[in-house]
């Protein structure tokens, strides 16, 4: 997955089981791929922001694009509203690699 050629009002997709109801998909886009504003907040993380509308308990559920798995939602902000925050593939794999 090359994450650079991902920009920002691109199609994504949440797929997750907020309480138990599987499959629950969730349509929305790409609004940065580098939240700036929460970089410090989570600078380890590099998150992203996207827009969508999930669900509480979503955390963990992959976010796609064009069928590929780009990260994983990890909260939903409480301002910008519709809105989540996700760690690229990237941060994923790096800590995979850097744990095993």
């Amino acid at each position: 997955m090359n994450f650079d050629v991902v920009e920002a009002e691109d199609p994504i997709v949440v797929v997750g089981a907020p309480a138990g109801k599987f499959p629950f998909r969730s349509d929305g886009y790409m609004a940065q791929k580098r939240a700036e504003s929460w970089m410090s907040v989570y600078p380890k993380m590099e998150p992203m922001l996207i827009r969508i509308d999930i669900e509480g308990g979503s955390s963990g559920s992959p976010v796609l694009w064009g069928g590929e798995v780009i990260g994983m939602a990890v909260m939903i902000p409480k301002r910008p509203h519709n809105a989540a925050l996700a760690v690229p593939v990237t941060k994923l794999l790096d800590f995979v690699e850097e744990n095993t």
